[in-house]
């Protein structure tokens, strides 16, 4: 049985007093001029939430707008309205991330140091994890263990490098080629 709900009307704003059952269970996806079970007019586009056999969408239909998720009156997540790109304002926590490319020349990751340079990973072949920069000034790459323990190297096979080698710390051993010829820095 259906309980009526209580409905005031004041000066075109309507609140009630209770649940709130939209739809008749058809499906609606997704599209142009922002169909949904739910709609709300704004000035110039309209927002909805559309449901369908596939999905819930939570959309708006308009590319110069940015769709943004907020708690406690701050935004949390904005979504470009142009571009798609997502902005978060914090952290983001996640058991495991999954990032995927089929192109040998865009980066699957890209890491911003703003206003600075971008650090990109990318798959050049299907052999290879290539981690790299544009840049006019010289990189470091400098793996370290701000706590009291090491942060080893440790490479199960052959390692290429195209320039000098320094060696600062102490029982560092290096295979210097084909030769069997072994050099130890230290005791």
């Amino acid at each position: 049985s259906i309980t009526p709900l209580s409905i005031a009307l004041d000066t075109g704003n309507a609140t009630f007093a209770g649940n709130v059952d939209l739809g008749d269970s058809s499906n609606i996806t997704m599209a142009t001029g922002a169909p949904g079970q739910l709609q709300v007019k704004g000035s110039g586009y309209t927002g909805a939430i559309a449901l369908d056999a596939t999905a819930m969408y939570i959309y708006h239909d308009s590319s110069l707008r940015d769709l943004v998720l907020g708690t406690n009156e701050t935004t949390r997540l904005t979504i470009d309205g142009s571009t798609g790109s997502a902005t978060f304002t914090n952290t983001i926590y996640a058991p495991q991330a999954s990032l995927s490319t089929a192109s040998t020349t865009d980066p699957v990751l890209r890491l911003v140091d703003s206003g600075v340079i971008a650090y990109d990973w990318t798959f050049p072949d299907t052999g290879t994890l290539k981690l790299s920069v544009s840049a006019t000034s010289n990189k470091t790459l400098l793996l370290q263990n701000s706590g009291t323990g090491q942060f080893n190297l440790s490479v199960d096979n052959n390692g290429t490098f195209g320039g000098n080698v320094t060696v600062t710390g102490t029982s560092s051993t290096f295979n210097t080629g084909n030769s069997g010829t072994f050099v130890t820095n230290g005791a």
